[in-house]
């Protein structure tokens, strides 16, 4: 955790033109690991309060550690609560943005080992929801922006922590924020890319995010007349829904390529060692090496760099226990490869189901 605290504050520093920071000290660590477990007890799922609270305690934070009572704005009277905070730099030039979210995608305590709300630490790793996606970015780019201030930084214009509040449901608050800092110089995210260490936990690489693939939800249902139980037929919306499922999941998209993807795999596959890294590499040569992409389809971690992806997210079906089902439903989430368009995925789906 050290080495990605100093990575981010070494990334705005050379944004700003100015030293590079030195080792992390240790107590600076143990503050954003604090910070980070406080941020991940906070409920910040859709529709709770816990989001305008957990921005209040960032706000806190911040003013405890520099910024100005006025630079700091928690705004609760949108869609969803945001949270500005103004580093403020030493000419009128266009910002520089550090965005993020303060929002996680729902947990349910039933699903999980230990409480997904409060953060749990072994020697390698700390787990709780948000602990990665996105609390984990907003501890680093708070904790590394109070450490700018005590260590008397001035940057050459200003910085400007933006948080949203609904990033994973309806991005109302995103859109606002965006509208707001549309005239930005940079826009960091916090949520993409981000550092990679070795197993004796030494930087391996940092890698920064220069495409968005395109987020869409399609709804897949099948209807029927229905009837009593006693007398099942063999056409059932469930059954129907279950076969649709099964081809989705068998399916793979075709390759697509990039600029940006060719060279991650390239300079990524030059830095890892095995069978994965002579996967990439081979990939980054040929696109079309079916041993290779079989690799890096097989690799969560990498298999939506190679193409765009759809996966069946949530179920319904069914209306009564001794009826037969009249209706059977499948959400299925894509990301879609950036120049592909959304409308031939929907029909490449539709010829799946049929």
């Amino acid at each position: 955790m050290s080495r990605s605290v100093a990575l981010i504050g070494a990334a705005l520093i050379s944004a700003a033109a100015t030293p590079a920071l030195s080792e992390t000290p240790p107590e600076i660590v143990e503050r954003a690991i604090e910070l980070l477990g406080e941020s991940i007890s906070f409920r910040t799922v859709e529709g709770d309060d816990d989001i305008r609270l957990y921005a209040e305690r960032l706000a806190d934070f911040l003013r405890k550690n520099g910024f100005a009572e006025a630079d700091v704005e928690v705004d609760a009277t949108g869609p969803a609560p945001t949270l500005v905070a103004i580093y403020q730099g030493e000419s009128d030039d266009a910002p520089i943005i550090l965005s993020g979210h303060m929002d996680v995608v729902e947990a349910k305590p039933e699903d999980w080992e230990q409480d997904p709300f409060k953060m749990t630490r072994t020697d390698e790793f700390v787990i709780g929801r948000g602990a990665v996606d996105n609390k984990f970015d907003v501890t680093m780019m708070a904790t590394t922006l109070a450490r700018l201030k005590a260590e008397g930084f001035k940057p050459a214009r200003d910085l400007i922590l933006a948080l949203s509040g609904d990033e994973e449901t309806q991005m109302k608050s995103t859109a606002i924020l965006a509208k707001r800092f549309k005239n930005a110089s940079l826009v960091l995210n916090g949520d993409g890319g981000g550092g990679t260490l070795k197993e004796d936990g030494s930087p391996l690489a940092y890698s920064l995010q220069t495409a968005e693939k395109t987020y869409a939800d399609f709804a897949i249902t099948f209807t029927n007349p229905g009837g009593h139980s006693s007398r099942p037929t063999r056409e059932n919306a469930i059954y129907s829904l279950a076969r649709a499922v099964d081809r989705i999941g068998a399916f793979e998209f075709p390759v697509s390529t990039s600029e940006t993807t060719l060279e991650f795999f390239r300079r990524t596959g030059a830095m890892t060692e095995g069978p994965l890294g002579e996967a990439m590499l081979k990939f980054a040569e040929t696109p079309q090496n079916k041993k290779a992409i079989k690799a890096l389809r097989s690799n969560p971690e990498y298999v939506g760099q190679t193409g765009t992806t759809c996966v069946a997210t949530m179920l319904s079906g069914g209306h009564a226990l001794n009826a037969l089902p009249q209706r059977a439903s499948v959400f299925v989430n894509c990301r879609i490869f950036p120049g592909v368009d959304p409308e031939d995925v929907r029909k490449t789906l539709v010829s799946i189901v049929d």
